[in-house]
């Protein structure tokens, strides 16, 4: 595993993302040792476009399905559900 992380610091972050026309919400874990925020978030915290949701899942790892299942499942379900006009507000 290290090896495909030490390679993943290597290789430049998706590109265009700015360009992003759909919906996004980004979540990103608290305590995540697998996938460090400081080393793998800061390109899309600042790449996606302003519209986009941005949201630290306190409390939780690199698995917050399993570590926090119903506020995993209530950010994703508040995104899928949520009128364009109102993400826009």
């Amino acid at each position: 595993m290290l090896p495909l992380l030490i390679g993943g610091l290597r290789m430049p972050g998706p590109d265009h993302l700015s360009t992003l026309k759909t919906p996004v919400r980004l979540l990103i874990c608290e305590h995540d040792r697998v996938t460090p925020n400081l080393a793998y978030a800061q390109h899309f915290l600042r790449e996606l476009p302003d519209s986009a949701d941005r949201i630290l899942v306190h409390g939780a790892g690199h698995v917050p399905m399993l570590e926090a299942p119903d506020r995993i499942a209530a950010l994703i379900g508040e995104h899928v559900h949520a009128g364009p006009h109102q993400r826009a507000a």
